[in-house]
């Protein structure tokens, strides 16, 4: 955002409402933003890096959401009727299978980045 001071055109004496060439008067970012920007800046690279793996948590709640739909979709679900296999209950039971193993895969692996991180920048902390 664009900020015009309109004082510097009365003190110039210019009639104009254009902005010098010094940039007086002139401010690209406006003052809240300027100082939520600085806070950023003011922050340790631990703290930085701490928020970059909270990040990361979302991605465990979405994985354990689709392995549990998954699962639920297994145990509810009957395959077998009157002796006949129902072959679109069974490529259902294949993908709810599959994917119940790849959420709880991924489950795992982002929890254990997660962990193992905060547990390397713990220790990278007490070094120093």
């Amino acid at each position: 955002m664009v900020v015009e001071d309109s004082d510097s055109d009365a003190e110039d004496g210019a009639g104009s409402s254009s902005l010098s060439s010094a940039g007086e008067g002139c401010t690209i970012i406006d003052g809240e933003l300027e100082e939520e920007l600085k806070k950023l800046g003011d922050l340790e690279p631990l703290e930085r890096q701490l928020i970059r793996l909270e990040g990361l948590e979302p991605y465990v709640l979405v994985s354990v959401l689709t392995a549990t739909a998954s699962y639920s979709t297994i145990t509810s679900a009957e395959f077998i009727t009157d002796g006949v296999i129902d072959w679109t209950g069974a490529g259902l039971l294949a993908s709810a299978l599959g994917s119940t193993l790849c959420g709880l895969y991924s489950t795992i692996i982002f929890s254990l980045s997660i962990l193992y991180g905060k547990t390397a920048l713990g220790a990278n902390n007490v070094c120093d």
